[in-house]
């Protein structure tokens, strides 16, 4: 084993950390294409799927991504007691159904389902805006496939008490052959809205494929 100085196992430990984070909150340029059918879109269109996956909604129905099928559907990851990240993004859902209203569905897909029961998670996004989608598996290995299908990384430090995830807002929609990601640093609600236009306005029946 080697031994280093208090100072230097400081310096390493920061240094890690900062690599975690980098690594962690960095997205690969080259796992987007910038074009769909032709025209720039804000977000990142990519060639993520999400397997079908039994999940519960608020009100404790089952449900999968194919329950949502008839209308794009915004989805992020989060936790009721999020302090930070979670706040902050349910603030652009409500302004984009303020835009959209009920051509788009909201969803939050917990990352605490142990804490976050669908009853807990009725009461949360109840408070916000009812027609929001509460979303439960509590099976881990398959709330581990839909993170790694989304391409996210979830750490949970201090003893569980304090879970780090991505803001990320992923639009799941009818046209899109793979998912279309809006980072977290980049909510622009009215690039968004014409990302959603532009969908809309496209009357191609099939799958619009990546360019």
């Amino acid at each position: 084993m080697i031994k280093v100085s208090k100072p230097t196992s400081l310096i390493i430990a920061f240094t890690l950390l900062v690599g975690a984070f980098v690594i962690f909150y960095s997205q690969p340029s080259w796992l987007f294409a910038k074009k769909i059918a032709g025209e720039e879109l804000y977000g990142h269109v990519t060639s993520f799927t999400l397997s079908e996956v039994v999940m519960t909604n608020q009100r404790g129905e089952r449900v999968s991504w194919n329950s949502f099928a008839d209308k794009p559907l915004y989805l992020t990851l989060g936790f009721t007691s999020c302090p930070n990240t979670c706040p902050v993004t349910m603030s652009h859902f409500q302004r984009l159904a303020s835009r959209l209203t009920s051509q788009a569905s909201y969803s939050l897909l917990t990352v605490d389902p142990e804490r976050d029961k669908p009853e807990v998670l009725e009461a949360y996004l109840g408070a916000i805006n009812p027609n929001f989608i509460g979303l439960f598996i509590n099976k881990a290995e398959r709330l581990n496939q839909v993170t790694s299908e989304l391409k996210q990384s979830v750490f949970v430090a201090k003893q569980g008490e304090q879970i780090i995830h991505k803001g990320s807002v992923y639009l799941i929609h009818p046209k899109v052959a793979g998912l279309i990601v809006y980072d977290e640093l980049n909510l622009d609600i009215e690039k968004m809205v014409a990302d959603f236009n532009l969908l809309d306005s496209n009357k191609q029946q099939n799958k619009l494929a990546l360019n």
